[in-house]
C-alpha cells in the first residue's frame, strides 16, 4: 500500500511539473554583432557614422522562429546625452518598411567603455522591459531622432559581425537610402528576445482542469488498487 501511494504521488509530481513547464519561452540574444573596437590593428580611424534628426541609421535581421524581442541596444558617441527611438520596421528589401514597434530611450554622457580615436567617447544603450511579437522573417532595427531636441552624435562603424544589410535615412531626400553611399555600416547592434510562447503566471483554466483530471483519474487508480490488496 505505500508502495502504491509513493507511485502515484510521484506520477501527480511529474504530471504537475510538465503541466507549468509546458511552452516556457527560452531567452537569447537574437542578435549581437560583437565587441566594436575602436581603431583598425594599423591604428587607422574608423567611421564615425553621424546620428541626428538629419540621418537615422538601421540594419536589417532575420528570425527563424516566433518571437517576443524585449530589448535592443546600440553602440552610440556618448560625448552628450540625449534620447533616441529604437524602431523595428517591416523589410521591403534593400530599406526599412512600415514601421511596427518603437521604443524611446536615454544616450548619456559619460567616458564611455571605448574611446574612439578623433575623441568620441562610445557605449552601449537602449531599452528593455517591452515586448514586441514578432513571426519569422526579415526585419530593420533603426535608431532615430524624430528632431532636434533629440540625440545629436555617432555610432562607430566597426563590429566585428555586421548585420545582412544597412541604410541611413536622409531628411533632405526624405527618404531610406541603402548604406552611406552604398557601403556597409557595420553598426554595433544587439537585440534580445525570447523564442517559442511565454509561459503563464497563473495556469490557464484548460490547464487546471487537465490538471483536476489527471487528479481525480490517479486517485482512483490508487483507490482501485489498494482494493484489490485488501
Amino acid at each position: 500500500m505505500k508502495g502504491t501511494r509513493r507511485t502515484t504521488l510521484t506520477v501527480l509530481s511529474a504530471l504537475l511539473l510538465c503541466l507549468l513547464s509546458a511552452g516556457a519561452a527560452q531567452a537569447n540574444a537574437i542578435v549581437y554583432t560583437g565587441p566594436v573596437i575602436a581603431e583598425s590593428a594599423g591604428g587607422t580611424r574608423l567611421p564615425d557614422w553621424t546620428l541626428n534628426y538629419s540621418q537615422w541609421l538601421g540594419s536589417e535581421f532575420t528570425i527563424n522562429g516566433p518571437t517576443t524581442i524585449t530589448g535592443v541596444q546600440g553602440f552610440f558617441d556618448c560625448s552628450n546625452a540625449g534620447k533616441l527611438l529604437a524602431v523595428l520596421h517591416a523589410n521591403v528589401g534593400m530599406i526599412p518598411g512600415d514601421t511596427l514597434f518603437s521604443q524611446e530611450f536615454s544616450v548619456k554622457a559619460g567616458s564611455g567603455t571605448v574611446t574612439s580615436r578623433n575623441g568620441y567617447n562610445y557605449d552601449w544603450f537602449g531599452a528593455d522591459g517591452f515586448a514586441w511579437d514578432v513571426g519569422p522573417g526579415s526585419y530593420w532595427l533603426t535608431f532615430e531622432a524624430p528632431d532636434s531636441s533629440y540625440y545629436d552624435g555617432h555610432m562607430l562603424g566597426e563590429a566585428q559581425n555586421p548585420l545582412e544589410k544597412d541604410a541611413h535615412y536622409d531628411w533632405t531626400a526624405k527618404t531610406w537610402i541603402p548604406g552611406p553611399d552604398y557601403e556597409e555600416l557595420r553598426l554595433g547592434i544587439r537585440i534580445e528576445g525570447e523564442s517559442g510562447t511565454k509561459p503563464s503566471a497563473v495556469p490557464e483554466p484548460g490547464t487546471m482542469m487537465l490538471l483536476g483530471s489527471g487528479f481525480v483519474a490517479l486517485a482512483g487508480l490508487g483507490r482501485s488498487r489498494f482494493a484489490v490488496k485488501n
